[in-house]
């Protein structure tokens, strides 16, 4: 893999009190070298944002990175290849994308990366401190939507319902890749395969809450309109948490990119 000179995009810091119970790593954490961390990227036509999520992790840290491609054909997987990271090929659709992500990696650890989404500088560091913790075998970053209001009501509200162990992948799920495996990885659903996961590895282990940030695309909502994705989003939870399958609340879902 060719070698890069990237410079760190500067994130700011999200200040929050702690809460009791959970796990959180400072925000100059002692780097563990021997950790190999492997960052994997889904993609379908990001061609606009895939160079950006590369240039993140790889300034974070990152031993490698991995975009599993669904069949993109406006040049994103040459710009990938071209910015450092191995190409893998996939199956359409984020679970077989992320599991075929993961079956290429050789990290100690993963780490899940959405494509229009960027670590911080830090985010690479504070994974191998917290993994140092031999009890916990994973966890997230408390996402950050932008400075508008309702990107701040949207991180406020994801940082509520994380109490609940209710988080998705926009906030950048990692795990060692021993339990990865033996949860099964990314259920093969056509949405909502991001909160299975979460919820297979809190049956499996601890979970730690970053609190460095990872700054989270608010795209979907703006593209499809606040109001409709907002009517979207509640319906769909709703159901899924009624354990309606995710086979049938696709057929309910309007794919928003």
């Amino acid at each position: 893999m060719r070698s890069y000179q990237v410079t760190p995009v500067p994130f700011a810091q999200i200040p929050s009190p702690r809460t009791q119970g959970e796990t959180r790593a400072e925000s100059d954490p002692v780097m563990m070298p021997k950790l190999r961390l492997s960052v994997v990227i889904p993609t379908l036509d990001e061609a606009g944002a895939v160079a950006g999520a590369i240039r993140s992790a790889l300034a974070a840290g990152a031993t490698e990175v991995i975009v599993a491609d669904g069949g993109s054909r406006d040049g994103t997987t040459a710009i990938a290849a071209v910015q450092g990271a191995s190409v893998v090929r996939a199956p359409r659709g984020r679970g077989p994308q992320l599991n075929a992500g993961a079956a290429a990696a050789r990290g100690d650890a993963l780490c899940f990366l959405h494509a229009d989404g960027r670590l911080a500088p830090a985010a690479g560091a504070s994974i191998r401190k917290i993994l140092n913790d031999p009890s916990i075998i994973g966890g997230n970053f408390r996402p950050h939507f932008g400075r508008s209001a309702h990107g701040r009501f949207l991180a406020a509200l994801y940082h509520v319902i994380r109490r609940l162990r209710i988080y998705y992948g926009d906030s950048a799920i990692f795990c060692r890749t021993d339990a990865f495996w033996a949860v099964g990885g990314f259920p093969a659903y056509p949405l909502m395969e991001d909160l299975a996961f979460v919820h297979r590895l809190h049956r499996r282990g601890r979970m730690a809450y970053l609190q460095v940030p990872v700054f989270a695309s608010p795209r979907r909502w703006q593209q499809g309109g606040i109001a409709q994705v907002w009517a979207s989003w509640l319906v769909i939870q709703s159901l899924y948490f009624l354990r309606i399958s995710p086979q049938r609340l696709a057929l309910l879902y309007r794919q928003i990119r």
